[in-house]
């Protein structure tokens, strides 16, 4: 973990590590989008009494990004300051195959390397900024849930529930006579 990461990360929030649990309010969000029940969390704070119930966790001790995530739903709230690899590996997952639906919690941030990774995929914007776990106070950056599934149905329940100040329920396809063209997913 870069220690200038962790420390632009942690400025503001009391919290000294990389991590962050998930807001109650956004557990229950999340397993609602699954229908209730949740497979797998990568980047879990706990094997025994984990923050996001899961079937399958993996811990820092276990490492996420040493496992193939195969799964029917997978949520990520990663180690921010290492989204360099998180990010793109949870894209390689969803996109070979492995997980079916994915709901990722990230931090919004467009001018980096990973963000290519994702920038396809619908998101939405959180209106305000969470305070995770034990810290003081809320996060210093903005956040975004990015939804990785095949029918876009559970993304308008998300949705409805987060009252976001933006959203991308979208997808760009680049065609030979305009340079891109914006076309709206049903």
């Amino acid at each position: 973990m870069a220690s200038s990461a962790l420390k632009a990360l942690t400025a503001t929030t009391g919290n000294r590590t990389d991590c962050w649990n998930t807001p109650p309010e956004f557990v229950a969000d999340v397993l609602d989008f699954f229908g209730g029940e949740l497979e797998l969390d990568p980047c879990s704070n706990d094997e025994q009494s984990p923050n996001v119930p899961a079937k399958k966790v993996y811990t820092e001790k276990t490492n996420g990004l040493l496992h193939p995530w195969t799964a029917e739903s997978v949520f990520m709230n990663h180690p921010y300051s290492d989204s360099k690899r998180w990010i793109p590996y949870a894209a390689s997952q969803y996109e070979c195959g492995n997980a079916k639906e994915m709901v990722l919690l990230i931090k919004l941030d467009v001018s980096t390397q990973w963000w290519k990774s994702i920038a396809k995929y619908p998101w939405i914007a959180v209106n305000r900024r969470l305070k995770f776990g034990d810290g003081k106070g809320a996060a210093p950056f903005n956040l975004l849930w990015f939804i990785l599934e095949k029918t876009w149905s559970n993304s308008r329940l998300l949705l409805a529930s987060m009252e976001p100040c933006m959203c991308q329920l979208m997808k760009w396809h680049k065609t030979p006579r305009i340079r891109w063209k914006r076309h709206y997913t049903k």
